[in-house]
């Protein structure tokens, strides 16, 4: 036994070594944990989304194929089950006849075992890997590896979640840079203009825009130029029918009405 899991294990591993650098894939995680587990994979956020998954054979039924095909979150009923597990549960036995995922379906399958291991990362409740395969279920060794498994994954969860406030911090610096950068005629006219903007991508009309706006054509275009160097919106040209204006920042418009 020792000697197949130091194995299974090294699978496990390769898989965080070829990402060095990179982001670790939630897809080729399950996969490996599914080809050295025999079990169906699902990598699940704290809300039941579907983060990764990989199936042994294919889904069991039309119902699954559909869930899969969406690609989005288990059923929420179940994804609350999920949430509330604090130390792994292996081996759930389904009920006769019921969707072990919750679906308003009856199941073809009776002898389908369940196992949840929660995904911890920085101190906290990351998500959850599920294990679905028919008996016998899993073993000792197998949660053993599964664990190291779901450690992998809230590492890699706690990291793009860093990585997504690192961002918006800085979308954050780099707007009020950009607001600040603008003269008050600039600011104004910006301010009168994104009502329209708001409601999403169109066509402006600069010398009309500044009529309506109340200011002159150039205030409006240095004013539109600065924004667009500093990324919060998209500028382009349609000649005589004027400027495409797409919003790229949207914390603009709460910026401007401050």
């Amino acid at each position: 036994m020792s000697e197949d899991l130091l194995q299974r294990t090294r699978n496990l591993n390769e898989v965080l070594q070829a990402s060095a650098g990179r982001t670790l894939g939630f897809a080729a995680l399950s996969r490996v944990l599914a080809e050295n587990l025999g079990c169906n994979t699902w990598i699940l956020d704290n809300g039941g989304g579907i983060l990764g998954y990989h199936w042994t054979g294919q889904p069991p039924c039309a119902v699954m194929r559909e869930t899969l095909r969406q690609g989005s979150a288990i059923p929420a009923s179940c994804a609350t089950f999920c949430a509330t597990v604090r130390k792994t549960r292996a081996n759930l036995r389904q009920k006769r006849g019921k969707c072990v995922f919750d679906l308003p379906r009856s199941c073809l399958w009776d002898n389908i075992l369940t196992t949840v291991v929660p995904i911890p990362g920085a101190g906290r409740r990351q998500g959850s890997l599920v294990l679905t395969r028919a008996a016998p279920g899993v073993s000792g060794a197998d949660l053993v590896l599964a664990e190291n498994a779901a450690t992998m994954a809230g590492l890699e969860i706690v990291r793009r979640s860093m990585g997504d406030q690192r961002e918006a911090e800085h979308r954050r610096i780099v707007l009020r840079a950009a607001v600040d950068a603008l003269s008050p005629a600039e600011r104004e006219a910006v301010r009168r203009l994104m009502p329209a903007l708001a409601a999403g991508p169109t066509v402006v009309v600069t010398a009309r825009a500044a009529r309506r706006t109340g200011c002159t054509r150039s205030v409006l275009v240095n004013a539109l130029h600065k924004l667009k160097s500093a990324g919060v919106i998209e500028l382009k040209s349609h000649g005589m029918k004027g400027t495409y204006v797409r919003v790229v920042n949207g914390d603009i418009i709460e910026r401007l009405a401050r």
